[in-house]
């Protein structure tokens, strides 16, 4: 009996133990563990920079290909042989305005006009004596034209005929007729003679001295190499953005130098497969090639106060990281023009402390240290 209540008394006494040791766990699991600072190498670094709200200008990349705003095909109108001129008619030669480009041998056309004038004057001498007799009014202007007429030089116009009847007497000796044969033929002979119709440079020569050059026959292309126009395609979502006259800074990564443009035009037609409208841009200067290809940005129209930040730093869109109390926040923008690596947002106060780095793994919360 006695070994019976040993037993259960050694049994009460493991279960009373077995009962507190359970209960100061359960007691121990309910106390708030102590926070633990993380470690410092796993707070991050970040570069930052207080925002400016100022008032923006609208800058829209560009690229596109360089054309002459000036470019001729250069033909031939009349039939002859190409003499040498002052200077050769080759590729890279340069002119001046009014300069001869090329010159056909009008000899036969010129002998064949001075003859016709000859003729002419001839007619005329023989009816002085029936003007003076029935038309004694307007004898004297042409006694006066006959006597400056000079076979050799340009036929000088007509005098001015008011009588009726003395018109019709001229035209049934066919003065008018053969006057203006001679006209056509003067300005024939011009033709023989091609000047340059600007400053520029011959880009293409297809045709040699003493070559015999048929009428209509296409014999070069002259263009203005300072003067040039590029086309460019602008987002649908940036026209709105520029206008005629806007100015732009253009620039080449196979040419060293920077020139200015101008918009000279824009299209109103949109093109469905870029979603792009044609802009033209007048760009002037040396060292400029026709048919390279150049980029730069417009300088569109101004925008409201906002600040101008990099791309990169936009996440989602519309969001942007700040330092608040050592920890990243996201604050949301209103992006209002954006270009290849800037976005000029809205929403964001003077001061505020922007990240200005990409900051791997970041997250809203995020513990974060500032460095200089």
């Amino acid at each position: 009996m006695d070994f019976m209540k040993r037993r259960w008394a050694v049994g009460a006494a493991i279960a009373i133990l077995a009962l507190g040791v359970l209960l100061n766990k359960t007691l121990a699991g309910m106390k708030e563990p102590p926070r633990e600072d993380p470690p410092k190498s796993m707070i991050a670094p970040v570069a930052v920079a207080a925002v400016e709200n100022i008032p923006q200008q609208a800058l829209i990349a560009f690229s596109g290909r360089l054309m002459s705003q000036q470019k001729i095909d250069v033909f031939t109108e009349v039939n002859g042989r190409l003499l040498q001129g002052a200077k050769a008619f080759k590729d890279g030669t340069s002119f001046k305005r009014g300069e001869v480009l090329l010159k056909l041998d009008d000899t036969d056309t010129r002998y064949s006009i001075v003859a016709n004038r000859s003729n002419f004057q001839s007619v005329l001498t023989g009816l002085l004596p029936d003007l003076k007799i029935d038309y004694e009014d307007g004898f004297d202007k042409w006694r006066v034209y006959l006597a400056s007429f000079d076979a050799s030089t340009s036929i000088p116009d007509l005098p001015d005929v008011t009588n009726e009847k003395e018109k019709n007497f001229l035209v049934a000796r066919k003065v008018y007729n053969q006057y203006y044969a001679i006209k056509s033929q003067e300005a024939q002979l011009k033709k023989f003679t091609i000047a340059a119709p600007f400053d520029g440079i011959v880009s293409q020569a297809n045709v040699n001295p003493n070559t015999i050059i048929r009428a209509g026959q296409r014999v070069g292309v002259f263009v203005d190499p300072i003067n040039y126009e590029l086309e460019a395609g602008i987002s649908v979502r940036d026209i709105s953005k520029i206008r005629v006259g806007n100015t732009a800074t253009v620039l080449s990564s196979e040419l060293q130098g920077e020139w200015q443009g101008k918009i000279s035009r824009i299209s109103e037609i949109v093109d469905a497969n870029t979603q792009t409208v044609k802009v033209y841009l007048e760009v002037s200067g040396s060292k400029l090639y026709e048919g390279v290809y150049l980029n730069g940005s417009i300088n569109g129209v101004p925008l409201d106060s906002a600040a101008r930040i990099p791309r990169f730093l936009v996440v989602n869109g519309s969001q942007v990281y700040t330092v608040q109390s050592n920890k990243l926040k996201l604050l949301d923008v209103n992006v209002i023009h954006e270009s290849n690596d800037v976005m000029v947002v809205k929403g964001l106060e003077d001061g505020t402390v922007l990240v200005n780095q990409v900051v791997p793994g970041a997250f809203d919360g995020m513990e974060v240290e500032i460095i200089e």
